[in-house]
């Protein structure tokens, strides 16, 4: 049995998972955590530097990841650092105090892995063939073209929720003639990409914007499940969802139910770059991934051990039983094919209520 710490330090967030792993190549989530600590406060387009705040914020957090690490006896550790120490000055210097003060030995990314990494992450846990993919986090936006399960251009541009927010002070009360200026810088950064489809096609998300925006979306519909992952957001209700959010202000954003109230004030510039990404990509819906870097991460450790040749990829659904199975103490096995077959007869008798035979 192995045990991998994972984190991904972000430009608005730390997110510190811990994976294990069986003799048999089972997997599963034993512990996560994450932190807003904000690290791209503060810089812009024209000021790239860390602030001395944020650098303590996140050094303090990843000494407590770093204690975690030690007591659980951790040996691999994966950790990587995104856009905000990627485009900072000081960015290097600040990982050198990360090593001296906490162990940790984390890597900077170019915005290329950080697309393929968060790429990974999705066709691993999604079964579609051909979509358009983002993820947006706090100082950027990776946005990939996949066809037929293959990614096929990637980019990575330096906006996200945290620095538009700083770029056009829009933390507050924005007024409509912002909000405008807003939509026009967003839709110029876009037009840039030459490769973006001109005809409709299926879009996925990454990122706490995404999973914030479907969350109200949740809540404000009454949908019966607390998973976010593969949910199907129709782009005309993530539009309203849009409209209401920037048509609020700091003090109402934060009681929306579903929108984190640590996020009220990115909020509007991150569902911007969401609405505006959608529209161009003329998407019916919005899928929503709970699963990015930190998973692409894992199975890009993962993969060359126990799934060299792509197989668990082919059936998802199946594979992702069988893990799951594979994970539990199995010493009774008459008891587990006699409950399977309990459940398949309820599914079969009740088809007339669920539709789904």
């Amino acid at each position: 049995m192995e045990r991998i710490a994972i984190i991904d330090l972000g430009s608005n967030s730390i997110r510190f998972i811990i994976m294990q792993i069986g003799e048999n190549g089972a997997y599963k989530l034993i512990y996560q955590e994450k932190k807003s600590i904000r690290l791209a406060e503060g810089m812009t387009l024209t000021s790239r530097l860390l602030t001395e705040e944020a650098q303590q914020r996140a050094l303090q957090c990843l000494s407590v990841y770093a204690h975690i690490i030690q007591v659980q006896k951790i040996k691999k550790v994966l950790a990587v650092a995104t856009a905000a120490v990627r485009n900072a000055i000081n960015g290097a210097s600040f990982l050198k105090r990360v090593r001296m003060s906490t162990g940790i030995p984390m890597t900077i990314i170019s915005g290329k892995a950080e697309a393929a990494l968060g790429f990974s992450g999705v066709i691993h846990t999604i079964d579609q063939k051909e979509f358009l993919l983002f993820d947006l986090g706090g100082a950027s936006v990776e946005i990939t073209l996949v066809k037929d399960k293959k990614r096929i251009h990637s980019v990575s541009i330096p906006i996200g929720a945290v620095t538009l927010t700083e770029m056009f002070q829009s933390s507050g009360n924005v007024p409509l003639a912002k909000l405008t200026t807003m939509k026009t810088f967003i839709q110029g950064v876009l037009d840039k990409i030459s490769w973006f489809p001109d005809y409709p096609i299926p879009v996925i998300g990454v990122g706490g914007t995404v999973r914030n925006l479907a969350k109200i979306h949740q809540r404000a519909s009454s949908y019966p499940l607390p998973k976010l992952h593969n949910y199907q957001f129709p782009v005309e209700d993530l539009l309203e969802v849009v409209k209401m959010i920037t048509g609020k202000t700091y003090e109402e954003r934060q009681k929306i139910s579903g929108l984190s109230s640590e996020r009220a004030d990115i909020i509007i510039a991150g569902s911007l770059v969401v609405q505006e990404i959608v529209k161009k990509a003329k998407a019916a819906y919005l899928t929503i991934s709970g699963c990015g870097l930190r998973e692409g991460l894992f199975f890009h450790y993962y993969d060359p051990l126990f799934d060299p040749d792509g197989k668990k990829q082919t059936h998802m659904l199946w594979n992702s039983v069988k893990n799951y199975m594979d994970t539990l103490p199995m010493e009774y096995t008459f008891h587990t094919h006699y409950v399977t077959a309990m459940a398949l007869s309820m599914f079969d008798q009740w088809e007339k209520i669920h539709h789904m035979g």
